[in-house]
């Protein structure tokens, strides 16, 4: 490394900052700013290199905006969007929606950083610190009298044809407002039809499970807690004819469906698709719910 010779060191200091700007001009856009990468293409690159590891659509370089997403489609992953440029055409780099097992959402990082994608787009999502069952935070999801829904999906690399499929979230339903029909918080699907599901069901009266749309299983004199966090897990044992369905509310066992085709379709057979949120009839007017400490696995969860 060259040095500088009889100088003071601040003397040095002062010259090798006008050495970094003449070559800065040679250089161009991107030179001597700590944290961004220097620009290959057109515009000139200005996200920070150090942020989330994504590929900048610029240079190619490990760079990308600290949210995580590149503005191109706003609608597609659980990202903020905030950069959107008439020029920003490139694919969007939110994180991905797959996930391997065991998993666990516990929705303390920032929304940006979450596997999966919302879905709806007349409901709001958002991360929110003012209610949480553990850490400082949780998933909101929430909608006004229109009719709309939203939730967040998460997905399986392949869908689950054998087996166990438990999935488990905690919920907190205010007693502020009331299901007109009914509203789904909670569900497992297959990988593309509608009616391959399992899900967790609330009524306008009582609460159970629905298989497939086939058999909705709405217990009247079950009462759902509020203005409380309750611990809600749905489990199915993969089969064509010889699996079963439960239900289980704040641990204990409240419905079962037993020796039935829990494969539910045979064109699309099996479980991929994951989501808690906010998926309601028609008819329901403002609704909101909070989630907190998703977890999906192969074994029983539980509430602890």
């Amino acid at each position: 490394m060259a040095t500088i010779r009889g100088l003071t060191p601040g003397a040095r200091s002062h010259a090798i900052v006008g050495v970094v700007v003449s070559l800065c001009a040679v250089i161009g856009p991107g030179c001597g700013r700590v944290g961004y990468d220097p620009a290959v293409g057109t515009p000139p690159d200005t996200r920070l290199a150090t942020q989330d590891g994504s590929v900048d659509p610029v240079d190619g370089a490990a760079d990308a905006n600290p949210n995580g997403d590149d503005g191109a489609r706003p609608h597609d992953g659980p990202t903020s969007d905030a950069i959107a440029t008439a020029s920003d055409t490139s694919p969007d780099v939110s994180p991905p929606s797959t996930i391997t097992l065991p998993y666990l959402q516990d929705f303390e990082a920032p929304t940006d950083s979450w596997s999966g994608k919302f879905i709806g787009s007349e409901g709001i999502a958002v991360r929110d610190v003012a209610r949480q069952y553990g850490g400082v935070a949780s998933l909101k999801c929430s909608k006004g009298n229109q009719s709309g829904l939203r939730y967040l999906e998460i997905s399986l690399p392949k869908a689950l044809t054998t087996g166990e499929i438990y999935s488990r979230v905690f919920m907190y339903v205010p007693s502020s407002w009331a299901v007109q029909q009914w509203l789904v918080p909670m569900e497992m699907k297959g990988t593309v039809s509608h009616d391959n599901k399992f899900s967790f069901d609330l009524g306008s009266k009582g609460y159970g499970s629905n298989l497939s749309d086939v058999s909705q299983r709405i217990d009247e004199a079950l009462t759902f807690p509020h203005d409380r966090w309750v611990c809600v897990e749905l489990a199915l044992k993969l089969s064509p004819n010889k699996g079963w369905s439960r239900l289980y509310v704040d641990g204990n066992l409240v419905d079962e469906n037993i020796d039935v085709n829990t494969l539910l379709s045979t064109t699309d057979p099996g479980i991929q698709r994951f989501r808690v949120g906010l998926i309601p009839a028609p008819s329901q007017k403002s609704a909101e719910i909070w989630f907190d400490d998703w977890a999906i696995a192969t074994s029983r969860i539980g509430c602890l």
